[in-house]
Order: C-alpha cells, then structure tokens, then sequence
C-alpha cells in the first residue's frame, strides 16, 4: 500500500488500516492489545510506510495510550508534532509525550495524570480544568498555555516556563499552617520547583487569603492547611 493512502487513511477515517496485516481493521479507541500485539518488527514496517504523526494523533484521539507510547519507544529518531492536535476529554493518563510539539493542542477537561510531558512545547495550548496530578512538566514551554481550573497536584514543574501561563491564582498563594507560618500552596500540594521555574507575578505578594481557587473548587485555607 502506498504511503500517501496509508497517511490518509490515517488522517480521515476514524479506523486504521495496517498494511502489514491485510485487511484487518484496528480501533485504536477499542483494540489498542491489537496493537500492541503487531509486534516491534510490523509496528517498523508501519512506520516507515506511513506518516508518524498522523498515526500517532489517532492513536491518542482514541485513548491508545500504550500503542502510542510503544510506537514511540521503537522509533526513537521521531520527533513527534501534535500542534494544534484536539485531544479535549482524552484519557491519556501515563503518555509519553516529552520533547513533543503541542503548540497550540486542546487538552480542555482531559485525564493526563502521571504523563510525562517534559521538554514538551505547550505554549498557547488549552489545558484547562484538565487533571495533571503527578504530572511531569520538567523544562516544558508552557508559555501562553491556559491551566485555569486544572489540578496539578503533585506535578514537577523545574525547569517550566509558566510566567506567562494562566494558572489559578489558589496556586499561588500562601497560607499560614497550624504554628502561624506562611507556607506556600505549592509546596502545600507537593507540586515540585527550582530556581529555573517560572511563574505568574503574584499581586499582593505575601498576604494571607481566607478562600483559595483551585482546580474550578473555592476551597477555605483552614481545609488545605496539613
């Protein structure tokens, strides 16, 4: 089958045809072990045939999270573009996006809980009242990308440029815990940093709030002290 077909195929129809196994027909939304049981060799042989990019966008539109991560790690000179990619109430918990091109993609309510997303450009992305607990965010461009409403929780942002990201201002808080210290919320929810991160300039810096937004949820300071 040639290439071009392959491509797009890939690109208008909502199942994928594999050249290497004839005519069957593969979900990525339904039959990702059918996938990931082509096997390194056939899953090569795809590769090379077809258009990465394309494939790799429908594989996560359809929730094949560990298809797409396999297809990545045999096919390690691939430097994945995504930009401007829809993946809104994606189920991407755990993928293996680092070092990929997501400028300008939609993650609006979608589950990327300990998903590896450093070195990544998401600047100008839609990630709002997304889940990104445990998330890790190491030297990703977040320049311009919208968090609002969405939990980072645990996330590892060294090394993130998010000075011009939008983030729920509960973020970046402080609150005074149980010996009347002020203690940052970030390091109240574990959310990792260094000297590198950027953030949002904070008004008011320092001043202690009574109600905190994060994640979309008013939440009181005496509830997040611990």
């Amino acid at each position: 089958m040639e290439a071009a077909v392959v491509a797009e195929q890939l690109v208008q129809a909502p199942r994928i045809r594999v050249p290497t196994l004839g005519t069957d027909l593969v979900d990525p939304a339904t039959d990702e072990q059918a996938i990931a049981k082509i096997g390194r060799e056939r899953v090569s042989t795809v590769l090379e045939d077809g258009n990465l990019n394309s494939l790799g966008l429908t594989l996560l539109q359809g929730n094949a999270v560990e298809s797409f991560n396999e297809l990545r790690s045999t096919n390690l000179g691939w430097k994945p573009d995504l930009s401007e990619g829809n993946f809104e109430e994606g189920q991407l918990d755990g993928v293996n996006l680092s070092g990929v091109n997501l400028c300008k993609a939609r993650f609006i309510h979608a589950s990327l809980r300990n998903s590896n997303l450093s070195g990544a450009n998401l600047s100008g992305a839609q990630v709002s009242s997304a889940n990104l607990t445990g998330a890790n965010l190491q030297n990703t461009n977040c320049s311009d990308a919208n968090f609002s409403d969405s939990t980072l929780h645990g996330a590892d942002i060294r090394g993130a440029k998010m000075a011009t990201a939008e983030i729920d201002t509960g973020y970046l808080a402080e609150v005074a815990n149980r010996k009347g210290r002020q203690v940052k919320v970030l390091d109240l929810l574990r959310i990792r940093r260094n000297g590198s991160t950027t953030l949002p300039e904070v008004s008011n810096p320092g001043v202690q709030r009574e109600i905190l937004y994060i994640a979309g949820r008013e939440i009181s300071a005496e509830s997040i002290i611990i």
